[in-house]
């Protein structure tokens, strides 16, 4: 009886001892592990080259949007009939009420280089979810352009651009919010996923397949118009439409810019940078990403004459996914032209309504003669940054 007595009782010391052991260990565990995490880095305050902000992951901060200026949109100024209104450029053709296509365009790193964007008049970049950017090129007239993509979906703010313009959009699909409000403002859109399209319009290259299906749908410019006939798209904007989009252009647009900005890199909230470089030969920004210069199909580089960095108050839907980027309204940006930028003011009343531009005293801001980049760049509870470079 006193051996098994003697026995229980070594058992228990040992039970004992391995339990304390263990909890030790447990809570240095816990120690070492709280000295591992590294605090989240501030979100820069101001505009300056800083490290890219980290990809949304977690609802933000609820930051207040900000109280809309107003503003009374100038009566619409009549078009001549051979100007290309996106550029002001003479067009040897007849655009006076001419609608123009807004083509949703894929801009992640393994979907480059990028076709047909050459034959764009405006590119709009916006940020999308997960941190990447997507672009939206506006063509006058596509028809001549062979290939065009890739093409992806689009969302509901990419909706309220082609909607500033009257444009036919062209996507594959999109969010679910997005395809309600096409359907219920009547959006003019084609679309490869909805089957809003005649034979001809799209095709898959196989060569670019090898990172997905989804980054290998190109569109043909003849089947986009013809796409559009075929769906009853009017070819034309309505009686009255201010058919010069809020813009008016001018040779010597530069000289409204006096601040140095021979180099401007903007980043997206995700970390996503675009650089803009100023070729003093030729007068353009030449455009740079992902360690490349932005060139049609890896060859022709894309040029443009003005840079418009908008800024726009940004934050994540109730759905943890989404972005609401607020495109009415008002807000400050920059205008770039001519190796200089300055501060501008943006406006737009509604949804169905273009943008408009002032300099910061309230001044229309006359846009140089050419094709137009527009960087929309988040504040409130995403933020992105602008640096300028140069002189």
């Amino acid at each position: 009886m006193r051996r098994v007595i003697i026995y229980i009782a070594a058992v228990l010391v040992l039970i004992l001892g391995f339990w304390g052991v263990h909890r030790l260990d447990n809570t240095e565990l816990t120690k070492q592990s709280r000295l591992l995490v590294t605090p989240e880095p501030a979100s820069p305050a101001v505009e300056s080259p800083a490290e890219p902000t980290p990809e949304p992951t977690a609802t933000p901060t609820p930051t207040p949007e900000p109280t809309v200026e107003p503003f009374t949109t100038p009566e619409p100024a009549a078009l001549k009939a051979d100007i290309n209104p996106l550029t002001g450029a003479p067009a040897g053709k007849d655009y006076s009420l001419r609608r123009p296509y807004a083509v949703m365009i894929n801009n992640i790193a393994v979907a480059q280089p990028q076709v047909g964007v050459a034959g764009a008049d405006m590119i709009w970049e916006l940020m999308d979810e997960g941190g990447i950017t997507r672009m939206e090129a506006l063509y006058m007239d596509p028809a001549d352009i062979p290939s065009i993509g890739s093409i992806r979906s689009a969302r509901i703010y990419n909706v309220s651009v082609a909607r500033a313009y009257d444009a036919i959009l062209v996507h594959a699909g999109g969010s679910d919010e997005a395809l309600s409000a096409i359907d219920a403002f009547g959006v003019s859109d084609i679309c490869s996923v909805r089957g809003r399209y005649v034979s001809g319009t799209f095709y898959r290259d196989k060569s670019r397949q090898t990172y997905g299906v989804e980054h290998s749908l190109f569109a043909v410019g003849k089947g986009i118009v013809r796409s559009a006939e075929s769906l009853g798209c009017s070819a034309t904007h309505p009686d009255g439409y201010a058919t010069l989009y809020g813009m008016t252009f001018s040779d010597t647009a530069q000289t409204q810019c006096t601040l140095p900005a021979e180099t401007v890199a903007v980043t997206y909230a995700g970390g996503k940078t675009t650089d803009f470089i100023y070729d003093s030969d030729v007068g353009l920004y030449a455009v740079a990403q992902f360690g490349d210069v932005y060139a049609d199909s890896g060859e022709t580089p894309v040029l443009f004459r003005n840079v418009l960095i908008l800024k726009a108050w940004t934050a994540l839907q109730e759905d943890g996914l989404h972005l609401s980027i607020r495109l009415v309204g008002s807000g400050d940006g920059y205008f770039c032209c001519g190796g200089a930028y300055t501060p501008i003011r943006w406006y737009r009343a509604d949804e169905d309504e273009p943008f408009f531009f002032t300099t910061e005293t309230g001044e229309p801001l006359a846009l140089g003669t050419g094709r137009t980049f527009v960087a929309v760049q988040q504040i409130g509870g995403f933020t992105g940054t602008t640096a300028f470079y140069g002189g």
